[in-house]
């Protein structure tokens, strides 16, 4: 009896209607074309890498509030696995959870977190794609078509549309969250308008909150008395908070003055230089690894105080140097690669990435060990464990490996989030926040890794607005970029990936042109860290001789000015969120 109602309950949970939103897929606003016209949809799986859909079909809907909604596909006949063998939810274009396809099933329940507004829901029919260059290219052709002539020309689109999706429903988990309702468009656009403008308010108050601390001045003559209207002028000469870029172009210029100019304009704006560590190239030769490329970029970056990250040490793809003979190194080969580099470059390289995308799993490469030896040969250094995909959908396979490993007390210091994936597209300002928030929990400071933006004229993919990746268009996300993630209080790294052209890990995404003349994303960025995020500030003490201002964390420089014209020099540090008391007095 037990069996019958369990089975009944079941039957009646996942076949019945849910209490939601419906959508007949016949008359779906959003039909995403797959292949069309030498153009393929790419879709970043929350297990890692690419694979590819052949179309995708949905509606914008309107959610009342944050929650887990249960979203499910009604198919009119099961589907073919040998052509579809995955079925995915987007959302906001984002492809958010997976699901195998079952030839017998003609329903697919999925749960999704969902925050509160419009967004547009589409489901994919996905299929793999191989590893390697190709998934070095990620691309997601979004588009929405009021009209569906385009749509019935592709006879792949139409065999999604007429043959299998029927139906979709959403409704919340959780009943007393609302109802779900179909929405539009022009609502969406501004609600992703609205989510984003109250993401950069939060970020803006952060800053103030998080990146600056509070400093008091007080000048007082040689018998301990205070001064009053003495002239405060201080300038901040430096910055805690890391800017960086990687500098793989280091050596790549023949010219002299080229090399000199591309060095200064790297100085000029950035605190971090990430240098290549590539084992395959290397160390091509077993037991001659290129140390002199790691000690040149040392050797310059030191005097200027620019601190250098190694990247990566271990990487969970099978690029090894071919005297390696595995797929994964053995565990002496992986713990002469690490020692010997940590202990090489001990208190000179300032952090690693010690295992590089060790979410995918495509070789299988274990953490633990690589990080225990990472801490004894350098107990100083910062060890970073990387990957990508997070800001894109979360990717929960990675945030378990961490979660994993810190239950496990490996010592792994900070969280690489790489941000050129999804090639070509926008992430969302508030996704960004969203899942910054869900990283944070994991109690390990937040690094910006591999951050890359286009400026070729393509179009600007995955997102709302439209429009093209101009160099202006660059600029500007890239500016936002930066506020929403300098405003995020578990962050303690931005770094930009490719600063140069010619080494681009995508066509257009340097900061500066292959002559060096420098493009509107560099100019911006030169006056955002320098200015915008540092302090300078000119005041007079008050009758108790004080002069009180907040301002970013970092080194400083003040000169007081006395009423009878004599001036003090001093120099003090500031930290982010301190409560600090400078005295300048005349003994």
């Amino acid at each position: 009896m037990r069996n019958i109602i369990y089975i009944t309950t079941l039957f009646l949970f996942f076949c019945l209607p849910l209490k939601g939103a419906i959508l007949q897929c016949s008359k779906a606003k959003v039909q995403q074309i797959g292949i069309h016209d030498g153009n393929a949809i790419h879709c970043l799986m929350p297990k890692g890498w690419l694979h590819s859909a052949s179309g995708c079909i949905g509606d914008y809907f309107s959610f009342p509030k944050q929650g887990i909604y249960q979203i499910r596909l009604n198919t009119s006949k099961p589907f073919d696995k040998g052509k579809f063998p995955l079925v995915g939810v987007l959302v906001d274009n984002f492809l958010k959870v997976t699901g195998n396809v079952n030839s017998s099933k003609r329903f697919y329940v999925f749960d999704v977190e969902i925050p509160a507004g419009v967004h547009k829901i589409t489901f994919a029919s996905i299929w793999p794609v191989k590893t390697g260059k190709n998934a070095m290219a990620l691309r997601d052709m979004a588009v929405d078509y009021s009209t569906k002539e385009k749509s019935r020309k592709n006879p792949l689109f139409n065999l999604v549309l007429k043959k299998h999706f029927r139906s979709i429903e959403i409704a919340a988990k959780n009943p007393k969250r609302g109802k779900v309702t179909l929405s539009s468009h022009q609502k969406w656009v501004q609600d992703c308008r609205h989510r984003e403008k109250k993401a950069m308010e939060l970020s803006k108050k952060g800053i103030e909150l998080y990146r600056k601390g509070t400093c008091t001045i007080m000048v007082k003559d040689a018998q301990g008395i205070p001064v009053k209207d003495a002239k405060v002028s201080l300038t901040q000469i430096s910055q805690d908070f890391l800017f960086g870029a990687n500098i793989y172009a280091f050596t790549n210029f023949k010219d002299p003055e080229q090399s000199k100019r591309h060095r200064k304009l790297f100085a000029d704006v950035f605190n971090l230089a990430t240098t290549w560590l590539y084992w395959k190239s290397y160390e091509a030769k077993e037991g001659h690894p290129r140390y002199w490329e790691t000690e040149n970029v040392y050797n310059w970056a030191n005097p200027l105080g620019i601190k250098v990250k190694g990247h990566p040490v271990l990487w969970d793809f099978p690029i090894n140097p071919a005297w390696v003979k595995t797929t994964i190194p053995t565990l002496a080969q992986q713990k002469k690669r690490v020692c010997g580099l940590l202990t090489r470059f001990r208190g000179k390289v300032a952090m690693w990435d010690i295992v590089n995308e060790p979410g995918h799993g495509i070789a299988g490469l274990k953490v633990d060990q690589p990080y225990k030896w990472a801490r004894e040969c350098d107990p100083k250094a910062t060890l970073v464990i990387n990957d990508n995909a997070v800001l894109a959908n979360g990717f929960e396979l990675f945030y378990k490996v961490i979660d994993e490993a810190l239950k496990r007390k490996i010592p792994i210091d900070a969280i690489g989030l790489q941000a050129h994936v999804p090639a070509r597209g926008r992430l969302p300002l508030d996704q960004i926040r969203f899942y910054l928030d869900k990283y944070a929990k994991l109690g390990l400071k937040l690094h910006i890794t591999e951050l890359e933006v286009p400026s070729d004229g393509s179009p600007i993919r995955q997102s709302a607005f439209g429009g093209k990746w101009t160099e202006k268009a660059q600029r500007d996300y890239l500016l936002d970029f930066y506020r929403i993630c300098f405003g995020h209080p578990a962050i303690a790294v931005i770094g930009y990936w490719d600063f140069a052209e010619g080494t681009a890990f995508m066509k257009g995404g340097g900061l500066v042109r292959k002559d060096l003349t420098v493009k509107p994303a560099y100019e911006g960025l030169k006056k955002l860290i320098l200015e915008e995020f540092r302090t300078k500030e000119t005041g007079h003490t008050d009758s108790d001789g004080k002069f009180t201002f907040r301002g970013f964390g970092g080194n400083y420089h003040v000169v007081v000015t006395l009423p009878d014209g004599r001036k003090i020099y001093r120099a003090f540090h500031l930290a982010e969120q301190q409560n600090a008391k400078i005295l300048v007095d005349l003994k």
